[in-house]
């Protein structure tokens, strides 16, 4: 048994369950993960247990629990917020933001000891400090207003090694089982369908989903991770990766991307190389980004 590690994770929305989550050993995490439900939507754990988890993901879009089932993640069933807005018949329709875990077994999986909920902008700079991981979907992401984040903490410091991308969803499973993260937000959300100056497509033209998907490892001993010099001419791939936080550079334009080769290529180079351990003692800094270096 794994006295630190989060094994257990429940959604809450009415006090009779929360007044149960604690009778069960549940601890609450502040924080009100939807801002207009009539009461507090809140995020609960438990410690202790064999299985602990270690990746936690949001769906929300039709298309999105399907990868997430095939590759063994457990969902919670209570609604969160809106997620995503569609049209059906002239009706507009709505899909909720569901919560996702699993306790992986791959090489790149660290248990999660921690989890923290920001409702403010001005929460995260000291998070981001203290090595924290926020996840990527804002979950007040239809509501106007700060986001809503859910942050998680692991027992040993880790780094991005290696970094893809996807347009839809037909690769998501396969990525899980390798043990990648999927940053759950559509980096084409937003983006305008017509250019600039041109009259609006009838129908409105409907732009692929386009994500960032990740995979970490444990920070070695005797080798520290730094962040490469950004430059206009030779930006670096990854800012922030000693967070634990992957910040695409907005040089990286993915509304134009037709294909999925073009997507992974704008975001990890040509190349899109795997590093193993032994050769990233080896590397000198630039050799990647973030920078390697041995201590």
């Amino acid at each position: 048994m794994d006295p630190e590690s989060i094994t257990e994770i429940k959604i809450c929305d009415s006090e009779r369950e929360e007044r149960e989550l604690a009778g069960k050993g549940f601890t609450r995490v502040e924080g009100n993960l939807n801002r207009d439900a009539a009461r507090p939507v809140t995020l609960w754990y438990k410690r202790g247990g064999d299985n602990p988890i270690t990746r936690i993901q949001f769906s929300f879009r039709r298309e999105m629990p399907d990868g997430l089932r095939k590759a063994g993640f457990t969902e919670d069933p209570k609604k969160i917020s809106i997620g995503h807005t569609f049209l059906r018949d002239n009706i507009i329709l709505h899909t909720h933001i569901h919560l996702w875990y699993m306790s992986g077994t791959t090489e790149f999986d660290f248990p999660i000891v921690d989890l923290r909920v920001t409702t403010s902008l001005q929460d995260e700079p000291a998070l981001f400090s203290d090595n924290w991981e926020r996840l990527g979907c804002d979950l007040n992401r239809n509501n106007g207003g700060h986001p809503v984040y859910v942050w998680v903490k692991r027992r040993e410091r880790t780094y991005i090694c290696d970094i893809t991308a996807t347009i839809g969803f037909a690769e998501d499973a396969d990525l899980f089982n390798q043990g990648f993260f999927r940053v759950d937000e559509d980096t084409n959300r937003g983006v305008p369908t017509t250019p600039p100056g041109q009259p609006p497509v009838e129908p409105p033209r409907v732009l692929p989903c386009v994500f960032i998907w990740l995979v970490t490892l444990l920070v070695l001993q005797g080798v520290s991770v730094d962040v490469g010099m950004w430059t206009e001419a030779s930006p670096p791939l990854v800012q922030s990766c000693s967070l634990g936080v992957a910040q695409i550079p907005s040089a990286v334009d993915m509304s134009t991307t037709t294909t999925v080769t073009d997507a992974k290529e704008k975001v990890a180079g040509p190349a899109n190389t795997k590093w193993t351990e032994k050769e990233l003692h080896s590397m000198r800094p630039c050799d990647v980004a973030p920078c390697v270096s041995t201590a």
